[in-house]
This record gives C-alpha cells, structure tokens and sequence, in this order.
C-alpha cells in the first residue's frame, strides 16, 4: 500500500505535513496501535494485544483481507483506518483522529483511503462505516 497524497486526491483542509500511509510492517502497527489507543478505540491491553497479533497472523498490506492505513504528522500518529476487504463487502473500521488534530480533514482522508483501495480492487463492492451509513457506498 502506498502513501496518499491528499494533494492528489483533492482531499481539502489537509494540514501540512500530514501524511497517510498503509501499513505494511510491524514498526507500523505499533505505532497504528499507539494512534488507536489515544483515540479510545480499545482502551483493554490485553484485548488490545489479542488484536496484535490477529493483524500480524493474518499479514499487512495490500493483498490482506484485513488492511490498516495510519495517519502521521510529521512521524507521529495521529489517526487511523481499518477496512476488511471481504467479497463484495468492505467494512471500514476504527477511524479515528486524536483529539488535537481533528476538525483538519484527516479524518476525511482517512476514509477515502480505503475508499480509494476498494476502487482499485474490488469493483462493485458497498463500502460500509461503523456505525452501517444506510446501505453503504458504492465503489
């Protein structure tokens, strides 16, 4: 999975220095972890480690049925995205921005990320976000 260039993608109100990146190894996973936990999303350790290592078994990048896109501002994670790509289905899940840097369209760009992934790859697919938007987004 590559960057996104908001720029590109015409994702407005994007801050400088702000980049969001699929994750494809484990140093970023832990740092997706670290973003996930300031957002609130899985406040338990020990679940939180479960989820770790179910990521990690299942494999990162772009050919996974799970995939995970972090977002950075100058190297430090301030956001997230998840999305199970499944069939026709592609759940998007956990995104989320700390609470400093939300109202800046990272959250946005977050979720077109995975949008974009599902373009590429699975035609036809619905889009859905937690909670389900209504019969989701056609991609």
């Amino acid at each position: 999975m590559s960057t996104v260039d908001t720029s590109e993608r015409g994702i407005s109100g994007v801050q400088t220095g702000v980049v969001i990146q699929g994750v494809t190894d484990l140093r970023q996973l832990h740092s997706w972890f670290r973003a996930t936990r300031s957002v609130t999303f899985d406040d338990d350790k020990s679940s939180s480690d479960h989820r770790r290592r179910l990521y990690a078994t299942l494999g990162l990048g772009a050919d996974c049925p799970w995939r995970h896109w972090l977002a950075t501002d100058r190297g430090c994670p301030v956001g997230t995205a998840s999305a199970l790509f499944t069939g026709d289905v592609v759940a998007l899940e956990h995104v989320g921005v700390i609470p400093e840097h939300r109202r800046r369209g990272i959250g946005s760009a977050l979720t077109l990320a995975p949008i974009a992934a599902a373009r590429s790859t699975c035609r036809g697919a619905r889009a859905l976000r937690e909670p389900a938007a209504h019969g989701g987004v056609r991609v």
